[in-house]
């Protein structure tokens, strides 16, 4: 989608993946997982100018069996 001189563009998943090594601190658990993404961009001059990149690591943690709200209250006592 775009608006002028800004685009947008997203995958619900745009990437499918094995989780084969560690990653993150999270040994891997050999669990297919899947990434969702957002990119945005700015144009200029018929060029890319600026891109921004949305990544849901919290989604792709949960796959792997991490809550990080939950890991996250834990580290600070909550």
């Amino acid at each position: 989608m775009g608006d002028g001189n800004y685009a947008a563009v997203s995958g619900w998943p745009s990437m499918t993946m094995t989780h084969q090594g560690p990653y993150l601190g999270v040994a891997p658990t050999g669990r297919t997982l899947t990434l969702r993404m957002m990119d945005f961009y700015r144009c200029a001059d018929g060029k890319t100018a600026k891109n921004w990149v949305l990544l849901d690591y919290m989604h792709v943690m949960d796959q792997r069996g991490l809550d990080l709200i939950a890991h996250s209250n834990a580290m600070s006592g909550n």
